[in-house]
């Protein structure tokens, strides 16, 4: 493996490439092991900025996402303890869930995983410049706001594949059969289809195709990093919504027994709400895990990045060092002796050093 940081790992420290300028490269062949290392070397160096940028930008949306988070389950808490209610109308519940504040949670999570994927891509954008550690929410907002109509009309286009692919199902089981195996196959381009359209690819269409063509060969490898990502991801979603998955637990007993939950209760769905909504941060993991995964795909298919360093270096001026004084290197050796090396050839034959074998005369003339 090349090292990770802004030296290739040789002897020589080459000059980083003008579009990959940060501490530690995206342009480098890496095996699954090493992605997911420097994943969250990445995310631990970075932190601070990423954090901060994320509260000031996410923040707001995430924190009114939490508060009709809040306000639905609390409706679904108390139409399940309207036993009289459910006894006269049994789809009275179904009205409770489906609210105009539902529709609009899940509107704003939608916006807080747009927000999530345009501000982490633009802190790489950013990072790749070589900006890292100066860069406020002021700056990231102003690279950021630039991916969100891309980032959207990408979902929009996935969306609309996805629906149509459903189409299959209509041949029974073999259709759903088939539709699995798309999505696990499609699984690693499409995790690396937003990096492609915000970083390198000008089209939504193109940046479908890019990751597919990348992906070719090396499918085993991007699969395996983009499901230890996610895995990653999904692990820290569940422990946050523990207290949520309490409260649920809860509801569930107390609607079975006609207790009803109480304060208490009501305090950990609130903090339930915001810890469910906070996980959707964590798709940070994935989003760098992709952009490693993604630049190092094109380095291994193109060799991008050595032909970078390979342009960098045949465009750095060539220093020949001159001595002050020649006559510290001392007298030249004497060059041969004309006389000596013509004194073998004399008429026209070799005198001294024949070819014993092959018919020259050693010492003697003909």
């Amino acid at each position: 493996m090349t090292d990770d940081f802004s030296t290739s790992g040789s002897l020589l420290n080459d000059p980083a490439s003008s579009d990959d300028l940060g501490e530690i490269r995206f342009r480098r062949q890496r095996d699954v092991g090493d992605i997911i290392n420097v994943t969250f070397r990445f995310l631990r160096d970075n932190l601070r900025e990423i954090a901060v940028g994320m509260l000031y930008i996410v923040g707001p949306v995430a924190l009114l996402a939490a508060v009709l988070s809040f306000f639905v389950q609390s409706q679904m808490q108390a139409s399940m303890f309207d036993f009289t209610n459910i006894e006269n109308n049994p789809f009275e519940i179904y009205s409770s869930i489906f609210t105009p504040a539902y529709f609009g949670y899940i509107l704003l999570l939608m916006v807080v995983l747009i927000l999530v994927t345009s501000v982490v891509l633009g802190y790489i954008s950013l990072y790749r410049e070589g900006r890292a550690g100066e860069i406020a929410p002021s700056l990231l907002w102003a690279e950021a706001s630039h991916m969100i109509g891309p980032i959207i009309a990408l979902f929009l286009l996935v969306g609309l594949f996805a629906t149509l692919s459903f189409v299959v199902w209509i041949v029974p089981c073999l259709g759903a059969i088939a539709w699995l195996a798309a999505v696990v196959y499609l699984f690693p381009s499409l995790s690396m289809a937003t990096v492609s359209r915000v970083l390198d690819e000008d089209s939504a269409m193109g940046a479908l195709k890019r990751p597919y063509q990348l992906v070719k060969g090396q499918w085993g490898m991007s699969f395996g990093t983009m499901a230890i990502a996610v895995i990653a991801f999904m692990a820290i979603a569940t422990l946050l919504s523990v207290p949520g998955a309490v409260v649920g637990f809860g509801s569930a007993m107390g609607s079975l027994t006609g207790d009803d939950p109480g304060g208490g209760s009501r305090v950990l769905l609130a903090i339930g709400s915001l810890l469910s909504t906070l996980t959707y941060l964590g798709y940070t993991i994935p989003l760098v895990a992709g952009a490693f995964l993604y630049f190092n795909l094109i380095e291994r298919k193109e060799g991008a990045g050595l032909f970078a360093d390979i342009d960098l270096i045949d465009s750095a001026p060539t220093v020949v060092e001159e001595p002050d004084d020649l006559e510290l290197r001392g007298p030249s050796p004497p060059g041969p002796d004309p006389g000596a090396r013509d004194s073998g050839f004399r008429d026209g034959g070799f005198r001294h050093g024949g070819f014993r074998g092959g018919g020259f005369d050693e010492g003697q003339g003909s």
